[in-house]
């Protein structure tokens, strides 16, 4: 891949220091009792997440960074359907990130590991495809609900710029959305469990 040791003057560099989500931003998404959404950052962090998203992405926990959790791969293969579609629009995604701002230390972190960890990752990043969000929907497999479809926007967030919103939702009365349903009221009863025991 290219030099993403290539990082500029002391000068020059921001912190590369993982980012923090708007605390009315989170209160909001928690509002949202059936619609998964996270807050994606300049480096593809996750600094908010709400509830449903948290019982929708919990099958595959790598830390909370995106490029992170698709590459390596294999959990993340399992999880999504579309893997492929989904790891090759992050790179290119990155790509475009990276374009933005070639001397952001967080990317290079970011970009470092599955530089050095993931044969698919190298592959794809060498096709040099740049281009912002292209999916508008996902397949995910999860083993306590099967296989569920979700659609996606995104949304910039104003109050936090270089950040966005990222809202899943399935088509209403479909059993994609019967599944979102039914991961919210397993995550719910799991968590009241671990608080009673």
């Amino acid at each position: 891949m290219g030099n993403p040791d290539r990082r500029g003057t002391p000068g020059e560099r921001r912190s590369g220091a993982a980012e923090r989500g708007d605390p009315q931003l989170q209160s909001l998404m928690e509002m949202w009792p059936g619609t998964p959404a996270i807050v994606l950052g300049r480096a593809y962090d996750v600094p908010a997440v709400n509830r449903p998203a948290d019982a929708l992405f919990a099958g595959f926990r790598q830390g909370p960074n995106l490029m992170l959790k698709i590459f390596p791969a294999p959990d993340a293969q399992r999880f999504c359907s579309d893997w492929e579609l989904v790891a090759a629009n992050t790179v290119a995604g990155s790509r475009m990130l990276r374009g933005d701002d070639p001397h952001d230390p967080r990317l290079h972190e970011v970009l470092l590991t599955p530089t050095e960890r993931s044969p698919e990752f190298v592959r794809l990043w060498k096709r040099h495809d740049a281009r912002r969000k292209r999916l508008r929907s996902k397949r995910f497999h999860r083993p306590d609900v099967g296989e569920l479809t979700v659609r996606m926007q995104a949304f910039d967030v104003r109050s936090t710029p270089g950040q966005e919103l990222v809202v899943h939702h399935a088509e209403p009365n479909s059993p994609s959305s019967d599944a979102l349903t039914l991961l919210g009221t397993l995550a719910a009863t799991r968590a009241r469990e671990n608080r009673a025991g």
